[in-house]
C-alpha cells in the first residue's frame, strides 16, 4: 500500500489512459507527477495540479529523475501512436529500464497495464467476446491498486461489467441508434497484411491494424470481480459509453 500523501508518477501521461489516470488521482487528492517529453502538450496535466517532469524512457537520465522521491508508478507509456525512434522493441527495452530505475528509487508500487495475450490464429472476428471496459473506469481500478496489498508482484485480469461479442455491441448501438446496425466480419489476415504494408510507411496506421487484428483474435471475457474487489463498485455499460457518445454534438 502506498502513502496517498507521497507522489505517484504516471508515465504516459499526455496519452489517452495516462490522463485519465492524472485526473483520478488528482481527483482524489494525491499529488501526481507526470513524465512528459513535451511540456507544451501537456499544458492542461500542469494547469490540473500536475508536476510535470520533461524526459524520455530512452533517456536513462531523465528517468532517474523522474523516480527520485515517488512512492508509486504507474506506467501507461506505449508506441502504439510511435514518434520518431519508437519501436516495440524500444518500448519494451524502455520499459525494462524504467523498472529497474523504480526499483533503485525505492519505488514501493509499479502498476502497468497491458493487455490480453494472444496467439493471433483465428480467422472470424465476429465471435470474439470482450469484457468492454471504458478507458475512465481502468483508470479507476489502476489508482485502486495502487493500494491493495493483495495485489502485490501479481498480474490480474480486469473486465469491464459485462462480455460481449461484436454482434451484441451491434445490437446495442442498434438500440442507441434505433436503426439496425449490421456487422461486417474482416479476416485476421486482412489487417495482418495490411499491418506488414503500412509499417514502414504509417507506423501509427500500423499500429492501429495491428490493435484491429488483435480485436479480431483475442478472447478476453475477464470478468469484473477484480474491479469491484478494489472498490470500483460502478462500472460503464456498453449501452451507456454508447448513449454518450451518441449524445455528443455533430463536428
Amino acid at each position: 500500500m502506498t502513502d496517498p500523501q507521497r507522489v505517484t508518477l504516471v508515465v504516459g501521461a499526455t496519452g489517452q489512459l495516462g490522463h485519465a489516470v492524472v485526473a483520478e488521482l488528482l481527483a482524489a487528492g494525491r499529488p501526481v507527477r507526470a513524465l512528459v517529453r513535451s511540456p507544451e502538450r501537456a499544458d492542461e496535466l500542469r494547469r490540473a495540479g500536475a508536476e510535470l517532469v520533461v524526459g524520455d524512457l530512452r533517456d536513462a537520465p531523465s528517468i532517474d529523475r523522474a523516480v527520485d522521491g515517488v512512492a508509486a508508478v504507474v506506467a501507461t507509456a506505449n508506441s502504439t501512436a510511435p514518434r520518431r525512434g519508437d519501436t516495440l522493441a524500444t518500448d519494451s527495452t524502455a520499459m525494462t529500464g524504467l523498472v529497474a530505475a523504480a526499483e533503485q528509487a525505492g519505488v514501493s508500487r509499479f502498476v502497468y497495464p497491458s493487455t490480453a495475450a494472444s496467439a493471433l490464429d483465428a480467422d472470424v472476428p465476429v465471435i470474439r467476446r470482450q469484457a468492454f471496459i471504458t478507458v475512465a473506469d481502468a483508470a479507476a481500478v489502476l489508482v485502486a491498486a495502487l493500494d491493495a496489498p493483495s495485489l502485490d508482484r501479481q498480474v490480474v485480469e480486469v473486465g469491464g461489467p459485462e462480455i460481449l461479442d461484436w454482434n451484441d455491441v451491434a445490437r446495442v448501438f442498434g438500440r442507441v441508434l434505433d436503426r439496425p446496425v449490421r456487422v461486417r466480419t474482416t479476416p485476421e489476415k486482412v489487417f495482418a497484411v495490411a499491418q506488414r504494408a503500412l509499417r514502414p510507411l504509417a507506423p501509427s496506421a500500423a499500429n492501429i491494424m495491428g490493435l484491429d487484428r488483435f480485436a479480431a483474435t483475442v478472447d478476453a471475457p475477464f470478468p469484473p470481480k477484480v474491479a469491484y474487489d478494489l472498490g470500483v463498485d460502478r462500472l460503464t455499460t456498453v449501452e451507456e459509453f454508447l448513449t454518450a457518445k451518441a449524445a455528443l454534438p455533430a463536428d
